[in-house]
């Protein structure tokens, strides 16, 4: 019974931690992931290194749990998921012969969301430690790289000129899928035969999260034709029409390059093969470790040596401590590549080369009318 205002305030509150810690333990899985994207994407929910999530992150992440995950444990109530259940759910994925790329994004989705619960009393433990995952199967042989005229025939052969442009520099510079999805014409210094590659602007994950890179030849020579085509613009490169996020655009980027190929009949390449190409072709034409590192946005020698397929060697993780480059040293990288692939297309003359790579006698005029006005 209560007999004063102090019991009647204490009796309010007791029912009100009541009610919460009822509304707590009804809350589901599938609810817990919707509260905790909005709050990741608003930057309320932060990752383990206490920075916000990148948004190709969270694309990743919303995917692999839409597709796996919240099938199976939406309904479930949060407090009542153990490790033996997601577990289980990893069985069944592997079971089903889900990569296991996909199948570590699934469970570090999950391990974001009880973190991001765990603060905020919803669940019992902070993270799923302790789990059976699958790891990326060793190759038994390293990838083959593209051979220079593959690549030059598969970008010439990409019908709009925006996502030709977008694909030499994934071909030439070695920039990432989601770094050509992003680019802007502004990035290409032209007299300076430079490109500033800028990641998507949440994602400054490392310290090499913005770079410059070098500007060879063959890629100034698309990029030049592709750009007067378009009548010069300066925005961004790609014409993303409503927008939409990166993964979307680099999904269109791959389907759209791929439509041409299979019009023309050119054997299709893929965005990170053209980037190990590029890898591999520094490597052969001697150009120093550290500007690849620094070129190709590496956060350190030992994931440059696994671009390499271990050909870096001791060197890769040594150039960390002792390695640097400087901006005289992309463009001697520049120049030295160059070289090496001149050597390397031999067999193919200098005209023929710099007419497909124009898009013909067609592409020619219209590039010099183009350089009149």
């Amino acid at each position: 019974m209560v007999e004063t205002v102090a019991d009647a305030v204490r009796w309010r509150d007791q029912l009100a931690a009541a009610a919460s810690a009822n509304q707590q333990k009804a809350l589901t899985l599938g609810t817990a992931w919707g509260r905790f994207i909005e709050d990741a994407r608003a930057g309320v929910a932060l990752n383990r290194a206490d920075r916000r999530y990148k948004a190709t992150t969270l694309d990743d992440y919303e995917i692999a749990m839409h597709q796996h995950a919240l099938p199976a444990l939406a309904d479930r109530r949060l407090d009542q998921v153990e490790r033996g259940d997601v577990q289980q759910l990893i069985d069944t994925l592997v079971r089903d012969g889900v990569g296991w790329s996909r199948i570590q994004s699934c469970v570090t989705a999950i391990r974001a969301l009880w973190r991001w619960a765990s603060l905020r009393k919803h669940a019992r433990h902070g993270e799923m430690a302790g789990l059976s995952i699958p790891r990326q199967p060793e190759r038994d042989e390293p990838v083959v790289p593209l051979e220079p005229e593959q690549v030059l025939a598969a970008v010439s052969a990409i019908e709009r000129l925006d996502v030709r442009a977008c694909w030499a520099l994934a071909a030439w510079v070695g920039a990432r899928a989601q770094e050509c999805a992003v680019a802007t014409w502004s990035d290409i210094l032209w007299d300076d035969r430079l490109v500033k590659v800028a990641k998507d602007p949440l994602a400054q994950k490392t310290v090499n999260a913005k770079r410059t890179a070098g500007l060879i030849g063959v890629a100034r020579r698309v990029l030049w034709h592709c750009w007067t085509g378009l009548g010069r613009p300066d925005g961004p490169i790609l014409d993303a029409g409503r927008g939409g996020s990166v993964r979307t655009r680099t999904q269109r980027l791959r389907r759209l390059a791929a439509a041409s190929w299979e019009a023309s009949g050119v054997e299709p390449i893929g965005m990170q093969q053209a980037r190990h190409a590029v890898t591999s072709w520094m490597f052969d034409a001697g150009v120093p470790l550290p500007v690849m590192r620094d070129w190709l946005g590496h956060s350190s020698g030992a994931s440059l040596d696994a671009a390499l397929d271990g050909r870096a060697g001791a060197a890769g993780v040594t150039l960390d401590v002792y390695g640097h480059s400087t901006a005289d040293a992309v463009g001697r990288a520049t120049r030295t590549l160059e070289l090496w692939l001149a050597r390397q297309s031999r067999a193919l003359p200098t005209i023929v080369t710099w007419l497909v790579q124009c898009g013909g006698v067609r592409g020619v005029a219209r590039l010099v009318w183009r350089g009149r006005g």
